[in-house]
């Protein structure tokens, strides 16, 4: 009786082995299948099969040509990104009220002469230590009429020979109402000496605008019982600034002269820069302040500003160099005698403010504001009033060397914002990429995608020819 052979049922036929392999190749994975149906505009002619070569190389090398361009448009643009540009936007607002900026207010003259000993050793040391110490005769402090000189200092005495807040300014005017200075300043130690700073427990705001409705006062100067100072001239110095800064009554502000009326039309600007990796200062980045990982290291300021920072920079280098301080600084720290100022403070202060850049590192906060002043002046009093003020007070004489006016307002109710937007985001990015790939090649991610399935796929189909024909076909020999 014949053998009936029966093949297992996980042999195939050489046959069928055959089919199965090309079926696996048919599913639109093979090169030439993916080149006609992909949206990619161009490579189908190039890889044409009934298309003449010539035809086929003009095509191949005119989609590598906008590949290539493709490739360089989008690597110029990586580039471009990580230079971190950025645009200026200016916005002008007008606002039901505006905030007033901190007026902060210095006679040059830092102490008054009447409070201070009248002796010729006073006299040499005040010059010694102003603007004419390049004449100042030199001063023998080993002498016993200079002993005072080589005793610290205490605050208490320069508390009491600085100008008060009556005798300087005794009249205020605010939005047209007569109302106490001392109701709207108090007096604050700065690097001009005592000064008077507007109380910045609640921030002023004002619905009004015109000359006629700010903050005027009438300031008094008082010529005769100044001494030699740092300023040569005569007069006060005003600085508007933000309540949460420290003044900077060296380098900023305006000066108001006796004898004439002084008119401040403020402009309000707000800063917004944009924080690092971002260049906002040409090749210097901003403090981040409003950042959640921000620490504020200053000592003896509770919000972050560029003078403080330098004057406690300040402070630090002059207690290493002098072994003592002015009581114009931080702190509570020895007080430098007269002979202490005149022979190292003074010096070393002035040494500092050149190598300050270098030696503090104080960068600008990225949010700040500032307060931009245009100044105009008239001759203060006019004779017709200078003729009934000086029948109606008996101390008037010389008024126009003594006193002045200055009216603080602003001329609209406007603020302005200065803010740095980023020239690339995630937006512009994707147009700019979309477009570049649609004028060079006519491709869009979608098109992207199609590359990337088909990558997939030929990865998949090598895995299974790896792996599963040993089992599906075992047996076949």
């Amino acid at each position: 009786m014949p053998k009936i052979h029966v093949k297992p049922s996980n042999q195939l036929p050489e046959e069928s082995r055959e089919n199965y392999s090309q079926k696996e190749d048919d599913d639109g994975c093979t090169w030439p299948e993916f080149a006609q149906s992909t949206s990619l505009h161009g490579i189908k002619y190039a890889f044409e099969d009934s298309h003449h070569m010539l035809r086929r190389i003009i095509w191949l090398i005119g989609v590598f040509g906008m590949m290539s361009a493709l490739l360089y448009a989008t690597s110029s643009l990586a580039i471009d990104y990580y230079k971190y540009p950025y645009t200026n936007s200016l916005k002008i607002s007008v606002v039901d009220k505006i905030f007033y900026p901190q007026v902060t207010i210095c006679n040059i003259s830092p102490f008054n002469a009447s409070y201070l000993p009248k002796t010729d050793e006073m006299n040499n040391i005040l010059v010694a230590m102003s603007a004419l110490h390049i004449i100042a005769s030199p001063i023998n402090f080993s002498a016993p009429e200079y002993d005072f000189a080589n005793l610290p200092q205490k605050r208490e005495f320069y508390q009491r020979v600085a100008f008060s807040l009556q005798y300087m300014i005794p009249y205020c005017f605010f939005e047209g109402n007569e109302i106490p200075c001392s109701k709207v300043f108090v007096a604050k130690i700065t690097d001009a000496g005592i000064c008077f700073t507007a109380k910045s427990k609640t921030k002023p705001s004002t619905k009004l605008t015109g000359s006629q409705l700010g903050l005027r006062l009438y300031l008094f100067v008082d010529q005769k019982n100044y001494i030699p100072s740092l300023q040569i001239g005569a007069g006060f110095k005003v600085v508007l600034h933000d309540p949460d800064e420290e003044p900077d009554l060296i380098n900023k502000g305006f000066l108001v002269s006796p004898g004439f009326t002084t008119y401040a039309s403020v402009k309000r600007i707000k800063y917004r820069h944009l924080p690092s990796p971002f260049k906002a200062f040409g090749t210097i980045t901003c403090l981040d302040t409003k950042a959640s990982s921000y620490i504020n290291t200053l000592k003896y300021s509770d919000k972050y500003d560029v003078t403080s920072c330098q004057k406690e920079c300040r402070l630090k280098y002059l207690l290493e160099t002098c072994h003592c301080v002015d009581f114009t600084d931080y702190g509570n720290d020895t007080l430098c005698s007269l002979r202490e100022l005149i022979t190292c403070y003074n010096k070393e202060k002035d040494h500092f403010n050149q190598i300050r850049n270098t030696l503090c590192n104080c960068p600008t906060p990225c949010e700040y504001t500032t307060y931009e002043v245009q100044l105009s002046t008239a001759y203060y009093p006019s004779e017709i009033m200078k003729y009934f003020i000086e029948r109606a007070f008996d101390n008037s004489s010389e008024l126009r060397k003594n006193y002045a006016e200055i009216r603080i307002f602003y001329e609209n109710l406007v603020e302005t914002e200065s803010s740095q937007v980023p020239v690339y985001n995630l937006d512009n990015i994707v147009a700019t990429l979309g477009g570049q790939m649609g004028i060079f090649l006519g491709a869009s991610v979608l098109t992207i995608s199609e590359f990337l399935e088909y990558a997939v796929l030929k990865i998949w189909r090598l895995f299974c020819r790896c792996v599963w024909p040993k089992t599906k076909f075992k047996g076949q020999e």
